[in-house]
């Protein structure tokens, strides 16, 4: 695998962690939306609303919480897949590449958390690209990395 497609996978990873963080949200709002139509039911029951009506709606919101569980079940699993790769760098690549792709922290804050000059986390960071290069042709044949 080349650098630049090891990059390209990173920096994917690193936003499907923020749009986990949004449908998360999304998840938990749905939730609390089905626990207030819930209760609310038992109200309309006895006012001129149809029955049908509210179970409609009542399916369509847990429909839409099953389709974003499941976003949210795909990125877990990427990054499980990414973790598992991160966790075979030697040290200090594995904290760099934990910091900027799982916590999320850019190069500045990394260099400042590290007490490393930005340019030696840049430095870091490109050392740490080409090892996980040379591990992912190392280990295509077992578990390509691309179908991640």
């Amino acid at each position: 695998m080349t650098k630049e497609k090891i990059k390209r996978l990173l920096e994917s990873y690193k936003y499907d962690v923020q749009l986990f963080n949004e449908k998360l949200k999304d998840v938990n709002k749905l939730k609390n939306d089905i626990s207030k139509l819930a209760e609310s039911n038992k109200v309309y029951k006895m006012s001129q609303i149809s029955s049908t009506e509210i179970e409609n709606n009542f399916n369509s919101f847990i429909e839409r919480q099953i389709v974003e569980e499941n976003k949210l079940l795909t990125i877990l699993n990427k990054k499980q897949k990414i973790e598992e790769y991160i966790n075979k760098l030697p040290q200090p690549y594995q904290t760099i590449f934990y910091l900027k792709y799982i916590s999320l922290m850019s190069f500045e804050e990394i260099a400042e958390t590290l007490n490393y000059s930005i340019k030696r986390i840049y430095q870091l960071h490109n050392e740490g690209l080409a090892t996980l290069m040379n591990n992912s042709t190392e280990n295509l044949s077992k578990n390509k990395i691309e179908n991640i």
